[in-house]
């Protein structure tokens, strides 16, 4: 069975009975078109195949924008990674982590040191981070991400604020 088919089993024989919290008819007829569909039952196979205008099956543009918006920001992610992994001197992303020490400024703030080796032409890179774990900065733990500071050999996410 197609992708295709899957989804209007599951919007045409599924979802109607689940809206109305009618899981045994959902699940009975959910089973019936299933084994309809493989055993060529031609009811079954004939509406099954064929795009129609049930409105389950209309375009979801929301659902759209929601798979849109997580690639986005997945890909954003992806990059930003690379990104971080690029080694000034070869270009490549192939920066490894080689020693990382954390060093306590005040209560609440921390200094990250990070010493990153090129696997490629074994250029080493110095980074610092600054993070704020006070209530103010509204991140936690993670103020570093994306508000944090970033002093010396720069780079990441802490780069950016």
């Amino acid at each position: 069975m197609t992708d295709a088919v899957c989804s209007r089993i599951e919007r045409r024989y599924m979802v109607p009975y689940l809206k109305q919290s009618d899981w045994n008819n959902g699940v009975v007829n959910t089973v019936k078109a299933i084994h309809g569909y493989i055993t060529g039952n031609s009811s079954y196979v004939e509406e099954l195949s064929k795009k129609s205008t049930y409105k389950g099956d209309r375009n979801n543009t929301f659902g759209w924008l929601f798979y849109g918006g997580v690639a986005a920001i997945v890909g954003t992610g992806f990059y930003a990674r690379r990104k971080e992994r690029k080694c000034p001197h070869c270009n490549k992303a192939a920066l490894k982590v080689s020693e990382r020490t954390r060093t306590k400024l005040s209560s609440d703030k921390y200094r990250i040191h990070t010493i990153l080796v090129c696997g490629n032409c074994g250029n080493v890179v110095h980074r610092d981070h600054i993070i704020d774990e006070s209530p103010s900065s509204g991140i936690g733990v993670y103020g570093g991400g994306i508000g944090g500071h970033s002093h010396g050999g720069g780079g990441g996410f802490g780069g950016l604020g």
